[in-house]
């Protein structure tokens, strides 16, 4: 098997906090509330860059994946059962369909058992479809409330390896200015990180676009 080397370019992501820090010199709120809000606000970021970067799972991807494995069309079980047996025949693992509530729930098949129903019912979506284990990606939103992922792609992943790849330079740079190097005379509190994030597919996975 052919060795690829994958770079992940990292750059800074800064936060800068006014009237929070305003606060603080005032005495209504603690250093670690400020600290906990930054945190909050780097982990919702980061959260949001991995979400974008599933989406970029394709064919292309560095790693094992091809053309093989990726499909696009109207929803058709026997596509689907096809798919999940290539993905588990390469990789000789049990496969599992991963998408968000809305494409699970284009998932239908030819023989609805009872329990099947019980399933739509308490989950919204089935929770197997032909013997494979159907999980939920809980969806996230862009800055504009527009969702992130798709809700017309399901992935089939056999793999325990993670195809999101995060890469930190280290500790993040904290700088407080002073009222003084602002025009406005706003005391600022600034925090910046540099990390990246890449797709990597260790192992194949597939991909189902349903139009």
């Amino acid at each position: 098997m052919a060795r690829e080397t994958v770079r992940i370019e990292t750059e800074p992501r800064i936060i800068k906090v006014y009237e929070g820090l305003n606060r603080l010199l005032a005495g209504r709120v603690t250093f670690s509330d400020l600290v906990d809000a930054v945190s909050k606000a780097f982990n919702k970021q980061f959260l949001a860059d991995a979400y974008a970067a599933i989406e970029t799972l394709g064919a292309n991807t560095p790693g094992m994946m091809n053309s093989n494995f990726v499909i696009t069309g109207t929803f058709d079980e026997e596509k689907l059962v096809e798919l999940i047996d290539r993905v588990e025949a390469i990789t000789g693992k049990t496969a599992r369909i991963v998408g968000t509530r809305a494409a699970l729930r284009k998932i239908s098949t030819a023989v609805e058992a009872e329990v099947a129903k019980s399933s739509m019912y308490d989950l919204g979506y089935y929770g197997k479809f032909n013997g494979t284990d159907c999980l939920v990606l809980r969806q996230n939103v862009n800055k504009d409330g527009t969702f992130i992922l798709s809700p017309d792609r399901l992935y089939i992943m056999a793999s325990d390896d993670k195809p999101i790849k995060f890469v930190n330079e280290g500790d993040g740079l904290i700088i407080e200015n002073s009222a003084i190097s602002n025009q406005d005379l706003t005391q600022e509190y600034v925090y910046a990180q540099a990390y990246g994030l890449g797709v990597l597919a260790s192992a194949p996975l597939g991909i189902y676009n349903i139009s």
